[in-house]
């Protein structure tokens, strides 16, 4: 991040390794990167944010405060992408060059198209709060279980790509109902993204 001779922000590359943005060591990261500390994270993110915060950066030159901007910008997305599973998922198989996840990319399993089906019609007949909160409680299960799938696969030697990217569809999908259920109010359509 800074120079150790002379205390000054050093620019970071733009296609840097999340994982070494954040101090993870990736090859130490359990289940091939997946299975992410979060609280090591956090620590690691305001360590570097109370070094590259544009509150810190007041009395420095321009193109220092520019260069901090950039890895504040550049530590937030590593940060979020890390701990959230959905964009952690993207980034490992992007890694690994697999074919990116598209939204184009759908269930190909009818059994869980239905799953997703019955849930998005549940919840748009949900009549109140508890029905709402019953039916993000469903998907949370489906969520998890999708989550465990990429950590099964992503944990193999070498990766499962494929058990990974159809996790990754699958979570996308879950994501969006539990997206739907937490926004969820009387009245209110309930749209989904896929």
């Amino acid at each position: 991040l800074s120079c150790p001779k002379c205390n000054t922000l050093q620019p970071l590359p733009s296609d840097i390794d999340f994982y070494k943005a954040m101090d993870l060591d990736f090859a130490s990261v359990p289940n091939g990167g997946w299975e992410v500390d979060p609280s090591a994270l956090k620590r690691a993110w305001r360590l570097k944010m109370a070094a590259t915060h544009p509150d810190r950066m007041v009395g420095r030159t321009e193109k220092e405060q520019q260069i901090g901007a950039q890895q504040s910008a550049l530590i937030n997305r590593a940060y979020e992408t890390l701990l959230n599973p959905l964009p952690r998922a993207h980034y490992l198989l992007e890694r690994h060059h697999a074919p990116e996840v598209s939204e184009s990319d759908s269930l190909e399993d009818p059994e869980l198209l239905m799953e997703v089906m019955e849930l998005r019609e549940r919840l748009e007949e949900a009549g109140s709060e508890e029905e709402a909160a019953e039916v993000r409680a469903d998907n949370a299960k489906l969520l998890q279980a999708s989550v465990d799938a990429l950590a099964s696969a992503f944990g193999q030697t070498p990766p499962d790509l494929d058990a990974a990217r159809e996790a990754a569809v699958q979570l996308r999908y879950w994501s969006n109902i539990d997206k739907a259920a937490r926004e969820w109010s009387p009245g209110k359509g309930v749209e989904l993204q896929h």
